[in-house]
């Protein structure tokens, strides 16, 4: 079994060539959300005071450039509409992948995969999203993974008490709480 430190020193084939599991995926979109900054990752809940030093891997404007990028992923026109939370501002990518077979690509088969960030304006969330065989004509991941995404993380933010970012939204919510009181 190879060692984390070891895996990182190989270089890789961009595309159908490199493989990387979900929490790798999340590892990698979090340097971006975090401005550059890698954190170790944990499972283990840890208070800011105790939080690791992280190490900055990426220059902060090209983190926030990316970030601006991904953020056009889940906009009008984009490949990935159906991520969209109402109320908050989302990004990130679609990944549609053939399976691998005995013979090659299978060309009915796939992996659908969107990798999001939440909310855009102050990230606080990364969520992999990976779909193994998804079923019918909407196998891509801006059909079949990006709409369970939006669903999560609108649970996600909802459950965090998470303010609504978009001026729409923050219309909705006014109106909302005008009507219970």
């Amino acid at each position: 079994m190879m060692h984390w430190s070891e895996i990182e020193k190989v270089t890789l084939a961009f595309g159908y060539g490199l493989n990387a599991t979900p929490i790798q995926l999340a590892q990698a979109y979090s340097i971006l959300a975090n401005g550059g900054v890698r954190q170790p990752l944990t499972l283990l809940k840890q208070d800011r005071e105790t939080l690791p030093v992280g190490t900055r891997v990426v220059d902060a404007q090209v983190a926030q450039d990316v970030l601006q990028v991904l953020g056009r992923v889940t906009g009008s026109g984009g490949t990935a509409t159906l991520a969209q939370v109402p109320g908050f501002s989302v990004g990130g990518k679609t990944g549609t992948v053939h399976k691998v077979g005995a013979t090659g690509y299978l060309d009915d088969q796939y992996v659908a995969l969107f990798v999001g960030v939440a909310p855009m304006k102050k990230p606080r969330y990364v969520t992999t999203i990976l779909i193994d065989q998804p079923r019918g004509d909407h196998y891509g991941g801006g059909l079949a993974a990006a709409p369970v995404y939006s669903r999560i993380t609108e649970e996600v933010l909802r459950i965090r008490n998470a303010q609504p970012d978009r001026s729409s939204a923050g219309a909705l919510v006014a109106a909302y709480r005008g009507a219970q009181q």
